[in-house]
């Protein structure tokens, strides 16, 4: 039977009002710093936090992929845009006073603005997933030289307040007690789909409010073969290794963890692939400190794999080394774990991670998520990181 404990600590359930303003006014000294007399920020449902950050609105995940888009100019209000029906529920939640149909109130207020003459330089928040209807809006009211790209959002939301590390460490405890709940009803024989069900079960029985990604079970060779993929028709069998990714969205942050496991009796060799990439993991944890560059902890970790035949097997999805920046989204922008121009920063929200795979043996994946402390990490998710199911 699954555990049915209250995992949830609602202490702290919102961020204030007055925090999402502390963020405006700190966006804007950066923006002053930077020569930015506006920023114009675009999400959707899947990569939200860049206006919910400063709004307290996320684009909402409908039929079709609606955005959100905030126009932050230097000096005066801020314009949220978001799809016409959605307006009511959106002005309940922001604390932002002028709130206006994206389409067509987006280009309507772009020209409004560029008619003013007092925007030369805007900063473009979030290109990476603008949708190309509104950038050529942009484009073809303000003209290319006056758009610029900036990652300015991105370097100030990766800090995390006490607010969001509460709200964190319950998604968190979610993840933690998936994998419990798994480990209770696996059985020889099951699907790794009804793995997945089961961890989904969990997450929800125990307050998750949805899903942050797809939930992953891998089990033998497809542990080995698939840096990422879905649970699929395979049965699980003792003697196999399984390379499990879970997380859950909690009031709008998100959780993010790995785990390989010895299912049953496995082999010297599977048991060494796990043994060396929890010793690598583990290299790389003293070099989660403020004011170092994100590479040292990759390179630590390379160190161990390279030392004990493992370099060539080390993968990980995207152009990330060793992890990624999360928080109200599963993959941040920043940090990137492995760049030496990304130094960590006190209370900066990381996935620490490594993926060692060899479709012979199989694959195990280590991830937690990580805040930067002035001593050094704090892990948010604790399940054991070395195990063995019976």
């Amino acid at each position: 039977m699954l555990i049915k404990d209250h995992l949830i600590d609602d202490t702290i359930c919102a961020i204030p009002v007055s925090e999402y303003k502390e963020r405006v006014e700190k966006t804007r000294a950066k923006m002053a710093g930077e020569g930015y007399d506006a920023l114009i920020l675009y999400s959707n449902p899947w990569h939200l936090s860049n206006v919910y950050w400063l709004s307290n609105f996320r684009a909402f995940d409908g039929i079709q992929p609606d955005p959100a888009l905030l126009f932050l100019p230097l000096e005066g209000d801020p314009i949220l845009f978001c799809e016409r029906p959605i307006i009511p529920y959106c002005k309940d939640l922001t604390w932002i006073d002028d709130v206006r149909p994206v389409r067509p109130g987006f280009e309507e207020a772009m020209r409004d603005i560029e008619q003013t003459g007092k925007f030369p330089r805007i900063g473009l928040v979030g290109v990476q997933y603008f949708a190309l209807e509104f950038y050529r809006i942009l484009e073809a009211v303000f003209g290319k030289e006056h758009l610029h790209d900036t990652d300015l959002i991105e370097r100030l939301k990766c800090i995390k307040s006490e607010n969001e590390i509460h709200i964190m460490r319950n998604a968190a405890r979610l993840a933690d007690q998936s994998l419990l709940d798994l480990k209770e009803n696996i059985y020889d024989g099951m699907t790794e789909r009804e793995a997945v069900q089961i961890m989904h079960t969990s997450l929800f029985m125990n307050g998750a409010d949805s899903q942050a990604f797809d939930i992953m079970v891998q089990s033998g060779i497809n542990s080995g073969r698939y840096v990422l993929a879905r649970g699929t028709d395979k049965k699980i069998h003792k003697g196999e290794l399984l390379l499990v990714d879970t997380g859950v969205r909690y009031r709008n942050y998100v959780s993010d963890m790995g785990r390989g496991f010895a299912y049953g009796d496995v082999t010297p060799q599977q048991q060494r692939l796990l043994d060396v990439a929890l010793m690598a993991y583990e290299a790389g944890i003293p070099f989660l400190k403020p004011g170092l560059p994100s590479s040292l902890a990759s390179e630590a970790i390379d160190a161990v794999l390279r030392d004990h035949g493992f370099g060539s097997m080390h993968t990980a999805a995207g152009n990330r080394k060793c992890g990624h920046g999360l928080g109200m989204d599963p993959e941040e922008e920043y940090p990137v774990m492995g760049r030496a121009e990304h130094i960590l920063q006190e209370n900066m929200s990381l996935a620490y991670e490594l993926t060692v795979q060899l479709p012979a043996l199989g694959g195990c994946r280590v991830e937690d998520v990580v805040i930067i402390r002035k001593d050094g990490p704090e892990f948010l998710t604790c399940f054991p990181r070395n195990v063995r199911w019976d």
